[in-house]
């Protein structure tokens, strides 16, 4: 009979703590995949790589591609939210013309999901000149959807599509751009 009891008994605190134990491990698993809250990253951007790259597929490539690209830093204000602050430069060279274009811009970012592959939305806006052939400054505001996915630790991708509204001066027009506003970049974060 004490056999039986102490069987019992040895199942019964089995089908207890081991669950507990799985639960453990599984809580310290996703609290390592997640993002540590007030993270900061310093951020490179490739604004016109994406969109060649989608060119090269789209139109059969470009003559004389785009150079365009931007520094930038970003901060975690909590664990689903993070704004972030961009300088961006290009310069094109088309058919003997050529424009360069300087812009500041800023954004918010709503993370869904706190994972490696991590889907965020949000909003951003900004102001951009541009020098040579052409001189114009607009500023633009619109909405963005993308995900950032951690390659390594500290070390992460991004890509995200920008929806924007762009208001232009000299020429005053609004214009509700629907093109190619695909961005990609590295984030190196400093912990």
């Amino acid at each position: 009979m004490n056999k039986r009891v102490s069987i019992v008994v040895l199942i019964i605190a089995l089908a207890i703590l081991l669950p507990a134990r799985l639960s453990a491990q599984e809580e310290e698993r996703e609290r390592k995949l997640r993002l540590p809250d007030k993270r900061f990253g310093l951020i490179v951007n490739f604004t016109g790589l994406a969109g060649d790259l989608i060119a090269e597929y789209v139109d059969g490539g470009q003559d004389d591609p785009d150079h365009a690209g931007g520094l930038g830093m970003k901060l975690w204000l909590g664990e689903k939210s993070a704004v972030r602050v961009l300088l961006d430069f290009e310069h094109q060279n088309v058919s003997g013309t050529t424009d360069t274009w300087f812009g500041v811009g800023g954004a918010y970012e709503y993370h869904l999901l706190q994972r490696r592959v991590s889907p965020y939305l949000g909003g951003l806006a900004g102001l951009e000149i541009q020098t040579g052939t052409d001189s114009n400054f607009h500023v633009y505001f619109g909405a963005m959807l993308g995900a950032e996915f951690e390659l390594v630790e500290n070390l992460n991708l991004y890509g995200e599509y920008n929806l924007l509204v762009s208001i232009d001066e000299p020429v005053f027009s609004v214009d509700l751009e629907l093109g190619n506003h695909a961005q990609i970049g590295i984030i190196v974060y400093l912990n």
